[in-house]
């Protein structure tokens, strides 16, 4: 997906949404995920990355990137936690080459970015573990960090559970991806 820089504010994004609204979302999400629970920082809203939260709002009113929150960083990417008026999240990964990501969940699911080979999750806090299950059968668990996880590259699928209700995402392996596919960018 790619996005071109807009000069639309987060606030006049959020403008939709009445500031009721908005904090009792916010209020139900801070419990599940703590990074809402924090103050916003000027690092949030990535004004530093090419492609920003505001430009995948803009067909997507039902975004509060306003209350987005930066969840990881590193020298490709920024992934950000934006919660969504309905009660929902999502998880956007922002590039540095000016491309983007977004999986949205309804509330009470777990967004995912997948590609061959790769996939990062985003789960509530509560959960304190996610099983990955592999092309051969094996499966490995792996305690989330700050909500986040990172598939293994032969990871056919992730289990973990949510308020007592089982929830399995389909990955799909590396050495599933055709081989006249490019995954880009990478996750």
């Amino acid at each position: 997906m790619a996005l071109t820089q807009t000069s639309d504010s987060p606030a006049e994004a959020d403008a939709a949404a009445s500031p009721a609204q908005v904090s009792a979302v916010l209020a139900q999400l801070g419990h599940q995920y703590k990074a809402l629970d924090r103050p916003t920082t000027p690092a949030d809203n990535a004004e530093n990355n090419v492609v920003r939260a505001m430009n995948i709002a803009v067909d997507m009113p039902e975004l509060l990137p306003a209350n987005g929150r930066v969840v990881a960083t590193d020298r490709r990417r920024t992934l950000l936690l934006i919660p969504r008026i309905d009660g929902g999240v999502c998880l956007a990964a922002l590039f540095a080459n000016g491309t983007a990501g977004l999986n949205c969940n309804t509330a009470g699911g777990a967004p995912v970015l997948v590609t061959y080979g790769k996939a990062v999750g985003l789960v509530p806090d509560s959960v304190t573990h996610v099983t990955f299950t592999f092309t051969d059968g094996r499966t490995q668990t792996a305690a989330p960090a700050s909500g986040l996880y990172t598939a293994p590259a032969e990871a056919t699928a992730v289990t973990f559970e949510i308020d007592g209700l089982k929830t399995t995402i389909e990955l799909m392996a590396a050495s599933t991806e055709p081989g006249n596919v490019s995954s880009l960018p990478t996750l």
